[in-house]
């Protein structure tokens, strides 16, 4: 009982107030009606009986009837056990007020302005009353459960998000480590003096992956820093180094981003572009967005068909749909042997 006080706080806090505003209302309403004859306290006690019914009759429904035909998921159970409960209250309610007719009758101020008992005799009466609160009470369970089982969709569907995108980074970091491995490898063979270096951008590069990435955001600047290295990495290993054209424009020092989104269109230029030709990346940050322009040659249409309908695209596309719902653009084009991205995201 406690746990469930603990629990629910803010539930029982609003059955709480919203009981107390409809007392408040109704003994006004009747103070108001009665022409000023008798007191709060006077009224308070004649219609107490009404107002325990009225809770009775409320939760019988909310917690009782609701409980057993949502676990049951049957309309009949619900039909006969709503009709039960409801005329087991209605006797209750004859019986108590017969019983405590001459207690509250004491309490009334002048004999001649005595009211009579609230609760009617009269059962169709009592079944308008008492279906009126025991409609009340299904109809706020009903809204209590759809609002609880929306939270539990919406935690269920965050749960099952950060469970995709960790696959989906698990995924991908092997794919870019066996590609720079053979880059470092590609060096070594060909200028052993320069290896150093590239070590250096390596172990920078898996620091980033393995740690940092683990984030769900990452600094802009950090992601460049690591673009860079990779990049840099790539050129050393080529002949014509100046075809590799690398900008970033505007400031990124005070924004975040998901990390890794950038690379798998970048290594796709470098692992699919023609070598001898230029290889176009652009990164723009300006009025709070985020572009990334990366083009080049396809030296070989069937090898590129590897890349951009592999793992690669489709887990960054995913991510993206993930991350970046309805606040991201991307065009991918292919146009005269011309392999175009461009990505567009809203921060």
């Amino acid at each position: 009982m406690i746990e469930y006080i603990k629990t629910n706080k803010r539930i029982i806090l609003y059955h709480i107030t919203a009981w107390i505003a409809l007392i408040v209302f109704i003994l006004s309403m009747r103070y108001i009606a009665l022409g000023f004859k008798y007191t709060v306290k006077a009224l308070s006690i004649t219609n107490a009986i009404n107002f325990i019914v009225m809770q009775i009759e409320f939760y019988a429904y909310y917690i009782f009837v609701m409980n057993i035909s949502l676990k049951r998921r049957s309309f009949w159970v619900f039909f006969f056990t709503s009709w039960a409960t409801l005329f087991l209250i209605i006797g209750f309610k004859i019986g108590l007020s017969h019983l405590l007719k001459p207690i509250f009758e004491e309490f009334i101020i002048s004999p001649a302005y005595r009211p009579e008992v609230t609760i009617s005799n009269n059962i169709f009466t009592n079944i308008l009353l008492g279906g009126f609160f025991a409609f009340c009470g299904v109809v706020v369970r009903f809204i209590v459960e759809w609002f609880r089982n929306e939270k539990l969709k919406e935690t269920l569907k965050q749960e099952n998000i950060k469970s995709e995108l960790m696959l989906l980074r698990q995924q991908v970091n092997p794919h870019f480590l066996f590609n720079t491995l053979n880059n470092i490898y590609s060096l070594v063979y060909k200028k052993a003096d320069i290896a150093p270096d590239s070590v250096l951008k390596l172990s920078s590069i898996m620091r980033y992956m393995l740690y940092d990435s683990n984030s769900d955001f990452v600094d802009c600047k950090d992601e460049i820093a690591y673009l860079t290295n990779y990049i840099e990495l790539e050129k050393l290993r080529l002949v014509n180094k100046e075809n590799i054209i690398f900008q970033v424009d505007g400031d990124c020092s005070n924004c975040k981003i998901a990390p890794m989104l950038f690379i798998p269109f970048i290594e796709n230029a470098f692992k699919h572009g023609n070598q001898k030709n230029e290889i176009s990346i652009k990164i723009t940050f300006a009025d709070n967005k985020i572009k990334l322009h990366c083009s080049n040659i396809i030296s070989d249409k069937t090898a590129s068909k590897d890349s951009c309908g592999g793992i690669g695209l489709t887990n960054v596309k995913r991510r993206l749909n993930l991350i970046y719902p309805n606040k991201h653009k991307l065009e991918i084009k292919e146009l005269n042997n011309i392999f175009t991205v461009n990505l567009t995201l809203n921060l």
